[in-house]
């Protein structure tokens, strides 16, 4: 089989997991078949390319239908002023520093980044319900602009709360 065939096999196998709910796995799987396809010839994979970028289109406008992932203020306040290595647009989760959490809390009003603190833990609860149920609809995040499950966005949100704990605790 070659590189093409597998295109093709990625192709319908992405468009099985659409319909089968899984997103997350349907993104992979175009993904790694758009690379491999552009690693061939052009005139090999002219069809098949935009066919897999169709279904990355497909794959987005199904993550934003998805079930939304709710984060109020002021959680949502300083989880935007972490976006600092790029925008959300673009990079999703990885254009925010959790690390800039820090100064956020520590110019805030005392009740304030307790409040977050709080609002986190609550958040964290519900992401881990969600697993406990296994289900593995995609939440889609508009702040974060990304749509991931339950147990990636518990995993993901889990990292800010040692800069939100250790500045509650010393003098907050």
């Amino acid at each position: 089989m070659d590189g093409i065939d597998e295109a093709e096999r990625g192709y319908e196998e992405a468009l099985a997991a659409i319909e089968a709910g899984d997103l997350i796995k349907a993104r992979t799987v175009t993904t790694a078949a758009i690379r491999l396809a552009r690693s061939y010839s052009r005139s090999k994979v002219i069809g098949i390319i935009p066919r897999l970028e169709g279904i990355l289109r497909r794959i987005d406008e199904l993550e934003r239908q998805s079930e939304p992932l709710v984060i109020g203020d002021p959680l949502a306040a300083l989880i935007r002023s972490c976006e600092t290595f790029c925008v959300a647009g673009c990079c999703g989760r990885n254009a925010f520093d959790p690390g800039a959490a820090t100064r956020w809390v520590q110019e805030s009003a005392p009740s304030t980044a307790t409040e977050v603190l709080v609002q986190l833990e609550s958040l964290l609860a519900h992401l881990a319900s969600r697993e406990a149920k296994d289900e593995v609809r995609v939440l889609w995040s508009e702040i974060f602009e990304e749509a991931l499950t339950a147990d990636e966005w518990r995993s993901f949100m889990s990292t800010w709360r040692p800069f939100l704990e250790g500045n509650t605790e010393n003098g907050q």
